[in-house]
């Protein structure tokens, strides 16, 4: 009779870690488009476009080795091109980088730890953030983990085969990344205290020999690509041992979408970490391994930059938080050693629970708050594609960014990139720069890593003095500067006004009087000191309706050279444009001009005691083609159909504060409301709009009619297709601070706008 055979059904701590790595892959899977590719991965999708062999030569050239590059071209084979496939390999590196770590826990210290370890490394903002990038780094944590991984079984049983596995991963750390050495490093730190301890002489002679081999195998990659190494930049500012262990500390538990301050939050892991070290003394080997794995790289990086190359950059720091995890398991297990049985799990999950916590404020950050999200290149692209024309031009400041501007952009406008190869041929520069202006009307300069691309700004100072800025915005660490070109110099005429006893605007030239929305009304204007000026001043230009709203605004520095370095008997020239913003209604507006104190922001009064000099009449008319949605300076997106009328989207916040929207109002300032329209039909018919601002429990506290642009562009002048901005002002009612909602009433219909804050 047969023998019977017995299956082992999985323990519950089993499915208890596999519901662990599937939390791990949802959260690295989750949200994969939300933030915009960056240059960095713009330079991963341009190598994953080359043949092997093709990304061996430039990556020779690059600071980065071949194999994460090699992996993504193969995969983009399968799954394209789009920014949720190529983001999703990072996504399971990451997710099989928490399954190592788990499995090494549980080998070396237990289940618990296991448990504390995977959850550490599943919720952990850090590792997944770098898993929903475009880049090498979820990869080379994936490959460290592993090579520890084999390196602690070939401890544990030092056969050939497992030594082999051990010389797979760390050959493949090291084409994966240069800094992957420091993980090697790290492990033969820890064998040769190991060795000096035990003295195995064999074992040391297979260990050594595959160093000899990795070498052998490493050493001539090192040899092709030693021209880039060797030239490698410092790539931070010079730092010391105390900040970065405040790094280590916030960075390793908290990740980077979280102010740069001390957070309660660091306790609670500081307090982990420390029952982690004890552990650590008490488990012997794998204790030590754990640590070795999270310190050694970060002291590694002090080292690197005592050698004159300040080398400071979290990411490369990713490598290390496995260790990191492994030592808070550690410390739980070390913890609840002590404790009853029954308490024990108990425990465990408590600690799991302060980990997902931590996490909850820095990934919603990570998902849902623009000012840590990525260089946004997406807006970029559809920024000039809403508002070009087929005489514009584009110039792309600092080496690698063709690749991710294209990879959105769908214009056809002729680009210009501009590398540090070509900021040092400086005549030659120039005469591209001449070249743009005689042949283009306007330019959009993106400007991207200028301290390192063109560190005395030959570039932007260029433009400055011979073209007309008309905005100057940041997309991230990515600037968008909006250039007119043009020569008002034979149209300046006599001002002559005072501001505050200290500026004279003597002449100045206004060009053109008639433009379209959208477009650039540009200004030339010459300027003296009265008194030699102590502080920088700021100059503004206004263009205002009939209603004192601001239709267009630059604020700029009156001349290239800073006032505070202005000379008595010598004129300064300076040059600005002003954007008309796209929607604004056709109509006869007002352009003003000021002068205020950049410290303070107050103004320069005129000898009158007027604030401002009206300069001219600016005559508004209806574009051509009306502007793309994505041309408008709306916050929030919309397609609400309200009568004849479809709502586009809107923006709202204290009057004055369009730079910092999320400024809390109080009772009785004033709250500037912009709403975008769109004309669905010639003399559109509206209902009866009616802004109500309603508090918590759905309570009205105030309300102001709404007529469209307050009657100044009459409905029946309104064409099909007119896209109107739409900006009022409306007084916050004297109610209690607090969360207020703000809603647009359409005859009954509600639209909700928003969240107002009182403080």
């Amino acid at each position: 009779m047969p023998a019977t055979r017995f299956r082992r059904r999985p323990s519950p701590t089993f499915w208890l870690f596999a519901l662990v790595v599937l939390a791990a892959f949802a959260l690295r899977a989750y949200g994969l488009e939300i933030q915009s590719l960056w240059n960095d991965e713009g330079n991963s999708i341009g190598m994953a476009r080359r043949g092997f062999l093709a990304i061996a030569q430039h990556t020779a050239r690059d600071i980065h080795p071949p194999l994460y590059y090699w992996t993504l071209h193969a995969w983009v084979q399968g799954a394209g091109f789009s920014v949720a496939a190529l983001r999703l390999l990072s996504a399971f590196y990451g997710t099989l980088t928490v399954a190592v770590v788990m499995r090494l826990a549980r080998d070396w210290f237990g289940d618990r730890a296991a448990l504390v370890a995977g959850v550490a490394a599943a919720v952990s903002p850090f590792a997944i953030h770098y898993a929903q990038e475009v880049r090498m780094y979820a990869l080379v944590t994936l490959l460290g983990a592993l090579s520890w991984w084999a390196f602690g079984a070939w401890l544990n049983r030092p056969t050939p085969r497992r030594l082999a596995l051990w010389w797979l991963a760390a050959l493949a750390v090291a084409y994966t990344h240069y800094f992957g050495v420091a993980l090697i490093a790290t492990q033969n730190l820890v064998w040769a205290l190991l060795w000096w301890r035990e003295r195995r002489t064999r074992q040391a002679l297979a260990w050594l020999t595959a160093q000899a081999g990795l070498a052998l195998c490493y050493l001539p990659w090192l040899w092709y690509s030693r021209t880039t190494l060797l030239n490698w930049p410092a790539i931070s500012e010079a730092f010391g041992v105390g900040f970065l262990v405040r790094e280590l500390v916030r960075v390793f538990s908290l990740g980077e979408s979280v102010p740069p301050t001390w957070s309660p939050w660091l306790w609670g892991f500081l307090a982990l970490a420390g029952l982690g070290l004890w552990g650590a003394w008490r488990v012997g080997r794998w204790g030590w391994c754990a640590l070795a794995w999270w310190l050694t790289p970060p002291a590694l990086m002090v080292l690197l930059s005592a050698l004159d190359r300040p080398f400071y950059n979290p990411k490369f720091l990713l490598q290390a938080t496995p260790g990191f995890h492994l030592v808070l398991g550690l410390g739980v297990q070390t913890l609840t050693q002590r404790l009853p049985r029954s308490a024990r799990w108990g425990l465990t999950a408590l600690a799991s629970v302060f980990l997902v916590a931590a996490a909850v404020a820095p990934l919603r950050n990570e998902w849902r708050n623009p000012r840590y999200w990525r260089d946004e290149y997406r807006g970029i692209a559809r920024t000039i594609e809403a508002t070009a024309s087929p005489d514009d031009a584009i110039l792309l400041l600092g080496g690698g960014q063709i690749e991710v501007f294209d990879y959105y952009y769908q214009g056809d406008l002729p680009r210009y990139p501009i590398t540090s190869a070509n900021v040092r041929d400086e005549a030659r520069l120039l005469a591209t720069l001449e070249t743009l202006a005689r042949t283009h009307k306007r330019l959009y300069a993106i400007l991207w890593g200028q301290q390192q691309q063109d560190p005395q700004g030959i570039v932007e100072q260029w433009l400055n003095e011979h073209a007309f800025k008309a905005s100057d915005r940041w997309y991230g660490d990515v600037r968008l500067v909006v250039y007119e070109f043009g020569d008002l110099s034979d149209q300046l005429r006599p001002v002559d006004a005072v501001f505050g006893d200290v500026l004279r605007l003597e002449r100045a030239a206004v060009a053109p009087l008639s433009v379209p929305s959208g477009d650039i009304v540009r200004l030339e204007l010459e300027w003296s000191a009265l008194t030699p000026p102590e502080r920088a001043y700021t100059f503004f230009a206004q263009v205002l309706d009939g209603g004192n709203h601001i239709v267009g605004q630059r604020d700029a520095p009156p001349a290239a050279q800073s006032t505070s370095a202005w000379r008595l008997g010598e004129r300064y020239r300076g040059r600005v444009g002003v954007p008309i913003f796209p929607g604004t209604p056709p109509g006869t507006y007002r352009l003003i001009v000021g002068v205020y104190d950049a410290a303070t922001g107050a103004r320069l009064p005129l000898p009158d005691g007027a604030d401002a000099l009206t300069l001219a009449a600016v005559q508004v008319e209806r574009p051509a083609v009306p502007p793309d949605p994505d041309a408008l300076d709306r916050r929030v997106e919309a397609h609400e159909r309200l009568g004849d009328l479809t709502l586009l989207g809107w923006r709202f916040n204290k009057l004055g504060f369009d730079h910092a929207p999320e400024t809390p109002l109080h009772a009785g300032e004033p709250m500037q409301v912009v709403l975008f329209w769109r004309a669905e039909r010639d003399a559109p018919h509206v209902p009866a709009f009616t802004l109500r601002l309603l508090d918590a429990d759905g309570r009205e506290v105030g309300a102001w009619g709404w007529t469209p642009t307050e009657g100044r562009f009459p409905l029946d002048a309104w064409r099909q297709g007119d896209v109107v901005r739409d900006p009022q002002v409306v007084f916050v009612p004297g109610v209690p601070p607090g969360a207020y909602t703000l809603v647009l009433d359409a005859d009954g219909e509600r639209v909700v706008l928003g969240r107002v804050v009182l403080e």
